[in-house]
């Protein structure tokens, strides 16, 4: 069996499943004000920027991911 992962709200079973399947509940943790992993943060900028419909999209999404981040994404693309 896989790895699980349980998330408590006061004592209480709130979430539990494998990560993939407690991650997918986005809204669940923003109200519990779960953290999210900076990958799912950068996805949802992407997914809004998309939804728009915008020429200036992907430079509204790269701007908004922290400095670091956005060179080592920028890194990927460049070298392969």
């Amino acid at each position: 069996m896989g790895r699980l992962d349980f998330i408590l709200d006061q004592g209480q079973l709130v979430l539990e499943g494998t990560p993939q399947e407690v991650f997918a509940q986005r809204e669940t943790l923003k109200r519990l004000q779960m953290g999210m992993p900076l990958v799912f943060d950068v996805l949802d900028r992407v997914a809004e920027a998309l939804s728009r419909d915008s020429e200036q999209a992907e430079y509204q999404v790269m701007d908004s991911i922290p400095e670091p981040l956005r060179n080592r994404i920028l890194d990927v693309f460049r070298y392969s």
